[in-house]
């Protein structure tokens, strides 16, 4: 009994799982998958290999080599091959899956119908038919066939078209056509792109199930819910059995199955005064709208809302034909008509939602998502709406869940397959999402978004030549978008091809309303990760700082809350000197106000005090930063390293990485050099740790730990070194460490407003030996807090905060203007600052702002209370001519790493120097800026600054303030004559006075220094660049007497040649570069600024050749 249970049960599981493998497609008897359908409209038969029969298939069924397919009439379906290339077919196409290889040339046979074929894979494809065949090597074209001629025609790449008469090689916009007996001849085409009309996507704007609910025709409501559950045909055939079928919608369901040729006698048959015109000019909006004829599309859409405006289908449409034309505001306004109208109108509530998410207002569109999936839970498009919504909110699992389901409801619509795409590249399965945004290609190939994320997709995937082809694609589909100019520019930046890539960038800001604002006006992701610093990457690789400068000025302008122009300011900043806090301060707004991103954070772009030559291992962004253009699960490693004269040895190494709402960073990084002379050594250690997490969409919080410790001899360099200076030369040390803990958040309580708090820890340790006998170690332990509201509205940009900071234990104070002496020090610092953006007239924005600090400094007996006037004025008096004006005043704080919230510059004037603690400066600055034409920009810079500086008296403990005067003067020309060639000619002149000056220190009473570089830069395209930079110097020093308080000035002048040359590995693998300083090994005198600076920096010239190699990877 027992034996006969177990056969049986044997037996029924037998017969089970051959049941099961019966219903499995037929790729489970294949020894290897052709192809798979993966979309259909219509239906599409099958006859598999051998004496078969045909049958109807579904999607996501597999193919065999060998079967043959048919789209019948008014039906069209998508296939992807088993290399990746996607094919469209229109109605009554038949091919053949004659010999399809994974990795070996391919071919398949069109035996009848037409074809439209995307081929962006290595290995090759050929195409048969009866009369000419096709070989491609990745490109995009069309094949058509009949019993009498075929034809081919190329949309982009290469295509060589050939029978046993001949052969011609056709290219973008060529065709060719052949018949029987005859070699393929070329084909005139004035339009190429209108032979694939039939497979573009026409988005829906009628409302089937508000026409079903209204309507009292049996056939319509039969063809309605046919049309619904899937079934296009029996939809058509039920409209046809009612006699007198609704024109205006077998012409809507006709176009939605891109049948528009079938469906024009019908659009254009309806005359001027019947009352279905309006219905009938929204239809026909959106087919010209599908065709890229964005002009037309808006007079229709308008026309049909002026004719009916209680329509909903009108105001639909018009939402599309703003939505196309960059009127966000204007699109959402139609939308919300419609709805209006028609409140269960499941279309219209999507549109609202897809418009509201399109200008960032995430809440608003869930919730009108939701509501669309409520009152149509058939309808596709309102299911992948909600996805988007989710995507924003980083909800991935159910935002690929949703779009899963919209494709299921209506596998043809492209708009839930790309965000499946965008869903699998965010969770970090680059390749799967690739293969969804090329089949959301071929569903709508006029779409120039589309193409965009899929040219920046293959870009992620290191596929150039592929990525340029889309963006060069998308740039031709959509001449109005900044997306593809943007991502272009950033390919062309890693390429070597700086010039092309500050000529894409230009063409981006210009695009994007004239602002350096980078992102794609539809917002369809977050599209974080490729912003960063690209265009200060491109301009410090032209060596072109000023100029992007200049694009962050404007654009903090008209947003403060930008981290991409915070990030850039930082980046711009780092080859000036005395710009340590500027830099590290737009650095931390930069780091609050992002989203989180795999963006690599080098421990030395937040450190103050920096050591490293200038240039040198490991301070260029250009060559630390690898950024990608999705931001999406993964793991990076940035290693660098630098070797050089003078013992000179620096490392630097980067772990970066993002899961989900998470990103982080860990990073070290070691500079060591034994200096040029005895004691100018230095030994420099930097590591950091960086967290940042999304609580929520609209919260974000960060954790930063960084420490650093330094020791070194003596830098600066001294014009006429006394006895004094000699010898402080060889004895001075200088010892510091730093640990700072810092917690961040940003809140955005609304889209036009935004939060940011940050509370920090500093335990500061100090020892420096100076041959002044004092030699304190100095311990200071600091707290601060501080908070900043921004607010963005059209008339007014406000940008508002408070800061309180308190500082315990010993500083270093200035005695006889030497602060190397320590002193029991307790400072309380409490500021508050209001800064307002006031554009008025549109040609002009005004920065009024007012500055309150409060300072207590015990030890110098400061107690007082500053008010900071701030005036700026940018403006634009001719396209391409800019005049800045500027006059603020300042209290040189007490900070934490030197950073602060406050905003650094006045109308593109720099407010905070790294002056001694407790100065008081008053600058005033007037600035031309003109760019000539695309290829030639100049400018001149004059400012003056006011200080009183604070200094403790040896003898008497009393406080006194010594007065100085700054006035400096830029002035620049940037020149790029050709695409692999920039020139760059800068003037510098600083003229330093100190009325109340002291001997026998080394502080230069007065220095007046020109500088004169000019540089040649050279870029290949192959990967080698090559700079040469010529520096001219005249320096006018006013030296001290030893023996009383006279002087005279002493002057020198030089000319140093500094040379390097580098190669860009291929794929984005790294750099490497060696250069030459002080070719030529001259020796001069120099007064660096070191002695009337709060940090300590190398010298901008040094007097001896040195040469250094460089290495930076990216994994």
């Amino acid at each position: 009994m027992c034996r006969c249970s177990f056969y049986y049960h044997t037996l029924l599981l037998m017969v089970t799982l051959l049941t099961g493998l019966s219903t499995q497609p037929a790729s489970a008897g294949c020894g290897q998958i052709a192809a798979r359908l993966v979309t259909l409209q219509g239906a599409l038969d099958i006859q598999e290999k051998g004496p078969q029969e045909w049958k109807p298939v579904t999607p996501e069924r597999d193919f065999c080599p060998g079967d043959r397919i048919h789209t019948r009439l008014q039906s069209r379906a998508t296939v992807e091959l088993n290399n990746k290339t996607v094919i469209s077919l229109d109605q009554q196409t038949t091919i053949v899956f004659s010999g399809l290889q994974n990795r070996a040339p391919s071919w398949l046979d069109l035996l009848k119908g037409v074809m439209y074929v995307r081929s962006r894979t290595p290995s090759s494809l050929d195409v048969r038919t009866h009369f000419v065949n096709a070989t491609i090597r990745g490109t995009e074209f069309l094949v058509s066939s009949d019993n009498e001629e075929s034809q081919i025609t190329v949309f982009e790449g290469k295509v060589e078209s050939f029978n046993d008469k001949g052969s011609i090689t056709l290219t973008d916009g060529q065709a060719a056509i052949a018949r029987a007996g005859q070699a393929p001849v070329r084909k005139l085409l004035l339009s190429p792109k209108d032979a694939v009309q039939w497979a573009l996507y026409y988005p829906p704007i009628i409302d089937l199930p508000s026409i079903r609910r209204r309507t009292s025709e049996p056939a319509v409501k039969q063809a309605l819910t046919r049309y619904l559950d899937g079934d296009s045909l029996g939809a058509l055939a039920a409209l046809d059995s009612g006699g007198d079928p609704d024109v205006v919608l077998r012409a809507g369901l006709l176009v939605g199955m891109g049948r528009v040729e079938e469906a024009r006698p019908l659009l254009e048959g309806i005359g001027k005064t019947d009352p279905r015109l309006a219905d009938v000019l929204a239809l026909r909006s959106v087919v010209a709208l599908a065709r890229n004829d964005k002009t037309k599309a808006l007079e229709q859409a308008q026309q049909a809302t002026e004719l009916q405006p209680q329509s909903p289908m009108g105001w639909t449409a018009l939402s599309y034909a703003l939505q196309a034309d960059f009127q966000l505001d204007k699109a959402l306004q139609a939308a919300e008509q419609a709805v209006k109208l028609d409140p269960e109108n499941g279309l219209a509530l999507t549109r609202e939602a897809e418009l509201l998410s399109s200008l960032g207002r995430r809440a608003e569109a869930h919730e009108a998502a939701i509501a669309a999936t409520r009152v149509n839970p058939r309808l596709a498009r309102a299911w992948a709406v909600l996805g988007y919504a989710q995507l924003a909110e980083m909800d991935y699992t159910e935002a690929a869940k949703n779009f899963r389901k919209a494709i299921e409801l209506n596998n043809a619509d492209p708009l839930p397959r790309f965000g499946l795409g965008l869903a699998k590249i965010r969770a970090g399965d680059l390749e799967a999402g690739i293969a969804d945004l090329e089949i959301a290609t071929n569903l709508d190939p006029n779409n120039a978004l589309t193409r965009s994320y899929l040219g920046k997709a293959y870009y992620e995937l290191k596929n150039s030549k592929v990525a340029q082809t889309e963006f060069e694609l998308a740039k031709q589909l959509d001449p109005k978008d900044p997306t593809p100019w943007f991502y272009s520019a950033i390919k062309k930046q890693t390429e070597n091809r700086a010039v092309e890539a500050v000529q894409d960038m230009r063409k981006a800001i210009e695009l994007n309303n004239n602002r350096a604002v980078y992102r794609s006006k539809l917002l369809l992701d977050d599209d974080l990760a490729a912003r960063g610093s690209a265009l200060g990457r491109i301009y410090n690789q032209l060596g072109f700082q000023r100029l992007g400068q200049l694009e962050a000025f404007n654009s903090l302008l008209t947003d403060p809350a930008d981290y991409t122009s915070h990030r850039l300011l930082s980046d711009s900043y780092l080859s000036l000197p005395r710009h340590d806090i500027a830099r590290v301060s737009s650095l931390l707004q930069s780091q609050i106000l992002q989203p989180i991103n795999i963006t690599p954070l080098q421990p030395q772009q937040a450190e103050r005090n920096l050591l490293t030559v200038s240039g040198l291992g490991p301070t260029d962004p250009s060559m630390n930063e690898f950024n990608p253009l999705f931001a999406r699960n993964q793991v990076s490693l940035l290693p660098s390293a630098t070797v050089g004269s003078f013992n000179t040895y620096g490392n630097e190494t980067v772990l970066s990485g993002i899961y989900n709402n998470l990103s982080g960073s860990l990073g070290q990084m070691h500079f060591s050099t034994s200096g040029f002379r005895k004691n100018n050594d230095i030994d420099q250690n930097l590591y950091t740790a960086f967290l940042q997490a999304t609580v929520k969409p609209d919260f974000n919080v960060m954790a930063e730990y960084r420490h650093s410790d330094t020791e070194n001899g003596f830098l600066p360099l001294i014009f006429a070194p006394t006895a004094y200076d000699l010898l402080e030369q060889k004895t001075y040390r200088h010892l510091e460490t730093n640990d700072i803990f810092r917690l961040s958040s940003h809140w955005s309580p609304t889209l036009s407003s935004d939060l940011l708090a940050t509370v920090a820890y500093q335990d500061h340790h100090e020892q420096t030996n100076p041959i002044t006998a004092i030699n304190n170690p100095l311990a200071a332990y600091l707290y601060s807090g501080e908070m900043q509201y921004i607010y963005r509205q059209t008339l007014l940009d406000s940008v508002m905060g408070v800061g309180h900071i308190e500082k315990n234990g010993q500083d270093a104070v200035s005695i006889n203007m030497s602060p190397f002496v320590s002193a029991d020090a307790h400072g309380i610092e409490t500021n508050g600052y209001a800064y307002f953006h006031v554009p008025f007239p549109s040609n002009m924005i005004w920065t009024l702002g007012l500055g309150i600090d409060s300072l207590k400094l015990d030890k110098f007996n400061i107690n007082t209370t500053q008010v900071n006037p701030k005036l700026g004025l940018t403006w634009q008096i001719l396209d391409g001519t800019a005049l800045r004006l500027a006059y603020f005043r300042t209290l040189r704080q007490i900070r934490i790493g030197e950073q602060t919230l406050e905003p650094v510059q006045v109308s593109g004037f720099n407010q905070f120097y790294d002056d001694p603690n407790g100065a008081r400066t008053t600058r005033y600055g007037i600035a031309l800026d003109q760019h000539i034409n695309s290829q030639l920009s100049a400018g001149i810079e004059i400012s003056q600054r006011d200080l009183e500086v604070p200094f403790l008296h040896v003898t008497t403990d009393q406080t006194f303030a010594s007065p100085w005067r700054e006035q400096l003067y830029h002035g620049y020309v940037y020149w790029m004559p050709t695409n692999r060639i920039s020139l760059r000619l800068d003037y510098t002149y600083e003229d330093f006075f100190d009325s109340d000056y002291s001997i026998n220190t080394g502080n230069a009473p007065s220095t007046r220094t020109h500088a004169l570089p000019l540089t040649l830069s050279y870029f290949d395209p192959s990967g080698w660049f090559s700079q040469v930079i010529t520096t001219y110097v005249k320096q006018q020093v006013f030296v001290n007497n030893t023996s009383d308080t006279s002087g005279a000035y002493q002057q020198d002048s030089f000319a140093l040649v500094d040379t390097s040359i580098g190669y860009r590995l291929p794929k984005r693998w790294g750099i490497i570069q060696f250069d030459i300083r002080n070719l030529f090994d001259q020796h001069f005198n120099y007064q660096s600024n070191n002695l009337r600076s709060q940090v300590i920096e190398q010298p901008p010239f040094f007097p001896y050749r040195a040469f250094y190699g460089r290495i930076t990877l990216s994994f």
